[in-house]
């Protein structure tokens, strides 16, 4: 009991001290320059993701299928975030399916950073034809041999180890662009965007979850969820890399893509549940369609 208390309070000098330090930064919206990414690492033309977080990412990939371990709030997310992309790309497709089994049949969409395969998984039994991609080759692995066990599902879902920049340059086309839970370790947003926005086909859907840049946020995502509850391990978030939906929206603009839905997404640990709010402060989704005519815009 002494010891999770002396956990406890170490816990919240850490949160007092850096919050004291940050609170200048987060009441001044940060400059243009400098809005999306906040550290210097430096990345090749062809990688908008540093190796410490390919590292960080991968170190519990033996864990992704196990619900009730470290990734159970993303399995948890699925609840929500499936239903919700169904639907936007539905809409925008303007589609009325038929299958309500397979209601995404003859989608394509491309899940970036896909992990273990927990999303991608859930959307290609939904009918889509879902290509997923992670710099990590150890989450690609595992993501492969989950697959192994349903050789129906394997008929349309398929894993690469490439990142999205690298994808881009093959010229490769999607109806949806999936990235949940990712940019918020990316350094290089801008060209982590406009890999998104090459990757779309005109009027495709790109479809976000990630975490605000607010004291809130690193409250929860950070104190609370890795300090104190240990949902995830500690140092798996840098509060730095977080974004506001206010500057992703911008920064979607910025490469032909118009946001046309935000949604605030509040995670329950008592019941392991997620649910919509309008509270975009810690945990949101953002929907972004690309413009049909790029060209135009561009003039």
């Amino acid at each position: 009991m002494e010891t999770q208390k002396a956990t406890c309070n170490r816990c919240f000098r850490h949160a007092v001290q850096f919050l004291t330090k940050i609170r200048p930064q987060n009441t001044d919206r940060l400059s243009k320059k400098h809005r999306h990414y906040t550290t210097s690492a430096q990345f090749s033309d062809k990688n908008n993701v540093d190796d410490d977080e390919i590292t960080k990412l991968s170190k519990s990939a033996s864990d992704w299928w196990d619900v009730f371990g470290e990734f159970h709030a993303l399995h948890s997310m699925n609840k929500i975030r499936v239903p919700y992309i169904k639907s936007v790309v539905l809409q925008q497709l303007k589609s009325n399916s038929i299958s309500q089994v397979l209601p995404l049949k003859h989608v394509n969409i491309l899940d970036i950073g896909c992990g273990g395969g927990i999303l991608s998984e859930a959307l290609a039994r939904l009918g889509a034809n879902v290509t997923g991609i992670d710099a990590s080759a150890k989450n690609i692995h595992v993501a492969m041999r989950h697959l192994s066990l349903d050789p129906v599902l394997s008929r349309r879902l398929s894993y690469k180890c490439i990142t999205a920049q690298e994808l881009a340059e093959d010229g490769h086309l999607f109806d949806c662009v999936v990235s949940s839970e990712v940019i918020e370790h990316i350094t290089e947003k801008d060209s982590f965007v406009e890999a998104i926005s090459s990757l779309l086909k005109p009027g495709g859907s790109v479809v976000m979850t990630t975490i605000g840049q607010t004291t809130k946020s690193y409250l929860a995502a950070i104190v609370a969820a890795e300090y104190l509850t240990r949902m995830v391990s500690p140092g798996t978030h840098d509060w730095n890399k977080f974004i506001n939906s206010d500057d992703l929206k911008e920064l979607l603009s910025e490469y032909n893509l118009e946001t046309v839905d935000i949604q605030g997404l509040c995670f329950n640990p008592f019941m392991s549940d997620w649910s919509l709010i309008d509270d975009t402060s810690v945990n949101y989704a953002i929907h972004a369609v690309k413009s049909i005519n790029e060209q135009e815009d561009k003039e």
